[in-house]
This record gives C-alpha cells, structure tokens and sequence, in this order.
C-alpha cells in the first residue's frame, strides 16, 4: 500500500483494530513478545506503528518507546492512546533519527 492509501484507510483500520477479537494479534502476541523482541533497552523503536497497539505493549513491557507511521490519523490516534510513547510522522527509508539511537527497532504486519 501507498501512504495516499493508508492515509484513506486510516479510520477503517483503527476502528478494526480496536473491536476485541478481530484479528490474531491477541493471539500471537504474547509469544511475539516473550520469544522475539528482546529485553528492553535504553530506546525502542517501532516502524510502522500504525495506531499503536504494539506500542502499549512495549511500553508495558518496559521499553521506552517510539513509533512512527507515514499516516498522521495513525499517528494522532497512537498518541491519543499512549502519553508514554513518542511518535512521528515518517517514511521508514528515511527515518528522522541519528544513527545508532535505539538499541532495538520493531516492525509487524499485523
């Protein structure tokens, strides 16, 4: 998908993603996070953070966390459900950070 098309979809997926029990995320999650994202460090960033589901889970699992998403409705509904997290509107080739200023970085599909 395009950002143009994100951007159009963005209330749509919100509101999918926030009904309980319309996807697997619940299901596959825990393992995600217990299995394959490492310990919380100093920063963790989450490409693609989209309305910031995965982004209250690092933070409850102790990670200073920050997100970004090239559509700023994803964005603005992130922040609107985390004050913990920092997030930015932003392309993920070109990200708006120096090198090196997170010791773990994230990305899922779902």
């Amino acid at each position: 998908m395009k950002r143009d098309d994100w951007e159009r979809e963005a209330a749509n997926w919100i509101a999918w993603v926030r009904t309980l029990g319309d996807d697997a995320y619940r299901d596959y999650s825990p393992g995600f996070f217990d299995e394959v994202v490492a310990a919380p460090g100093d920063r963790t960033l989450e490409i693609g953070c989209g309305e910031g589901r995965v982004i209250r889970d690092l933070v409850t699992r102790g990670h200073r966390a920050f997100g970004i998403d090239a559509s700023e409705t994803m964005v603005r509904a992130a922040r609107e459900m985390d004050a913990q997290a920092s997030f930015a509107v932003a392309d993920a080739a070109a990200l708006p950070y120096r090198d090196e200023s997170f010791d773990l970085v994230v990305a899922s599909t779902r």
